[in-house]
């Protein structure tokens, strides 16, 4: 019997151990690859410790590496477990490369407390500059809680990373269903989520990274998004906001998880941005005078379900919710194939589209396609349906090309201003 209660025993010591991740002190460098390899969730979490230092240790070596301009590389699946602490959380990493390898990473269960003071966004990494990210698919649930009831504070939430400035995504998938739920009548959250990254920006000013995010082969969200908060929201499958991004010749942008909203009753909502693919695109650094800048191939086919308090200016559609362009933009082959559905409340208003929120002046639609119906409940004080896009400018200053559809709403193509969208037949044969 003794012999039983020592197996036992030894038994619980060995799960106890094989559960604490053991964090190394170097991490091993591939000569051939000329990585350091991660093996491990203990890797990555050698990473969040040298983020002051800025030095990798060698394993076996007494040499070191700087972090900036360093490559990772998974040789492993992961699973993080529980909790976890955005690694750099407001420092941020410099790498060159994270490259997946064709690996995945999995937040099982991952539970993370926002708060005003200290934590307020989240991502596998807090801050990515500069990094070319690819061949990586991220999986799991997350679910984030704020109980802040006194003030309302902001918070950036992704899986890869809460920020992204310059660099490249490429072929990256994220599975990751996130929920995010401020807990209170009158707990208040202004929010940027997305299913890849929070936000994706450069800023001449205040950035780290002056060079622009590149987005190549196919970038993806299938993971479900589902908010409670009375706060400001912006959310997108891929990002909840993007700014100044450089589009490679076949990039495809697509969303395939579900988007619910739902603030509580009795709060106060400050505006919405709601996209199935961004929330929000601004398009401020590139300056042309001759053809436009493109942004193009983004897709939705998932529902977007959104349910509010209050609110004074409402913007969602398929696949963008809101795009502001300061020159010449071509937006180029969106479709939208979910279901849009809205229930307001007399004090609201806004723009619901099948594809584009709202569109500012200086863009021109092509093949803009919405397979979606668009279901509105309640009343609001005022609201502006379109099949398509919705342009609130005197001036649109673009074309809407003939091979733009609606072909499920029922509502008008687009809404446009005083003076409207130049109307032109598309020449060209589109699959």
């Amino acid at each position: 019997m003794n012999k039983i209660y020592y197996l036992l025993a030894l038994l619980v010591v060995l799960v106890s151990c094989e559960s604490k991740t053991e964090i190394p002190d170097s991490l091993y460098y591939n000569e051939e690859t000329g990585t350091f390899d991660i093996r491990s969730v203990g890797d990555l979490l050698y990473l969040g410790q040298v983020v002051e230092t800025g030095v990798i240790k060698r394993e076996g070596s007494e040499q070191t590496f700087q972090v900036d301009g360093a490559k990772l590389r998974l040789v492993n699946d992961l699973v993080i477990e529980d909790e976890w602490v955005p690694l750099g959380e407001k420092k941020g990493y410099k790498l060159k490369e994270i490259d997946g390898n064709g690996h995945s990473i999995t937040f099982k269960n991952v539970s993370y407390e926002m708060d005003m003071w200290s934590s307020s966004d989240f991502g596998l990494f807090g801050y990515l500059m500069g990094t070319t990210v690819k061949d990586l698919t991220l999986k799991g649930n997350i679910h984030l809680i704020s109980n802040e009831e006194k003030a309302p504070f902001g918070g950036t939430i992704g899986v890869l990373a809460a920020f992204f400035w310059g660099g490249c995504l490429e072929n990256c998938n994220s599975e990751v269903n996130i929920s995010v739920t401020a807990v209170g009548e009158k707990a208040s959250m202004d929010v940027e989520v997305g299913g890849l990254v929070g936000k994706i920006s450069v800023d001449d000013i205040t950035s780290p990274v002056k060079e622009r995010t590149v987005l190549k082969g196919v970038v993806s969200h299938t993971g479900d998004i589902s908010i409670e908060s009375n706060g400001r929201i912006d959310v997108g499958g891929i990002a909840g906001s993007a700014r100044d991004v450089k589009w490679q010749e076949g990039i495809s942008l697509i969303n395939q998880g579900s988007i619910k909203i739902t603030g509580e009753s009795g709060g106060e909502s400050k505006g919405h941005t709601i996209g199935g693919v961004f929330g929000e695109y601004l398009q401020y650094k590139v300056r042309s005078l001759g053809a436009p800048q493109r942004i193009m191939n983004l897709k939705n086919s998932a529902d977007i379900t959104v349910s509010c308090a209050k609110d004074d200016l409402l913007k969602v559609a398929g696949v963008v919710g809101k795009i502001f362009n300061e020159n010449n933009m071509l937006a180029d082959n969106f479709c939208n194939e979910g279901t849009i559905t809205v229930k307001g409340n007399p004090e609201m208003s806004g723009s619901i589209s099948g594809v584009i929120g709202e569109a500012e002046e200086n863009i021109s639609l092509h093949r803009m396609v919405n397979k979606g119906k668009i279901k509105i409940d309640g009343k609001f004080s005022s609201l502006t349906v379109c099949g398509i896009a919705y342009s609130p400018s005197i001036m649109c200053t673009g074309i809407l090309y003939s091979c733009c559809e609606d072909l499920a709403s029922g509502y008008p193509p687009v809404h446009d201003s005083f003076i409207p969208w130049l109307r032109r037949d598309c020449k060209m044969k589109h699959d």
